[in-house]
């Protein structure tokens, strides 16, 4: 994989080459599936209703939490590496808006291991989860299964979207 010819103007670290080439290799992955998903069934589950898309559509490291956070009643509004800020090492996680609180991020802080992930709020509906070394979408996907593992349940799950997007990105 190579990096983008627009992201070749900057003078990146190693790390930051290796994250925008993870990335790269995650919306591959990501494009691949979401086409055989439409091929092979384009009839959405009841958790792809709640979500509002394919699960295909997101990104596979953030693919189970969205279900778990869906079944425990939260509606996410996008997931997985920061359109801007991917090189750095940040992924996100948007919420229905008064979803998450300081006392979430605590409990999620305690969770993560503090020398490979820094997790914050930003917009106050927005976790951000910023890698201090490079992480695989594998390594990733760990990281964002026990961020969800964290959230408590509100007791039903989040309600059907009354939009279904039918394409790639949630």
């Amino acid at each position: 994989m190579s990096i983008d010819s627009h992201e070749t103007s900057r003078n990146y670290s190693e790390i930051q080459k290796q994250n925008i080439q993870e990335r790269q290799r995650t919306h591959a992955i990501n494009d691949f599936d979401f086409d055989k998903r439409l091929e092979e069934n384009p009839h959405p589950t009841d958790d792809e209703r709640r979500i509002g898309a394919y699960i295909e559509s997101l990104e596979p490291q953030v693919r189970d939490a969205i279900l778990i956070l869906t079944r425990k009643g939260y509606v996410t509004v996008t997931s997985g590496y920061d359109g801007i800020n991917f090189a750095d090492g940040i992924q996100l996680m948007g919420f229905r808006e008064g979803t998450i609180d300081e006392s979430i991020l605590a409990h999620i802080q305690e969770t993560l291991d503090r020398e490979t992930v820094e997790a914050t709020l930003r917009d106050r509906n927005y976790l951000m989860l910023k890698s201090l070394r490079f992480l695989t979408m594998e390594e990733w996907k760990q990281v964002w299964d026990a961020v969800a593992a964290v959230f408590p349940d509100k007791g039903a799950p989040a309600p059907f979207r009354e939009r279904f997007i039918d394409k790639r990105g949630h």
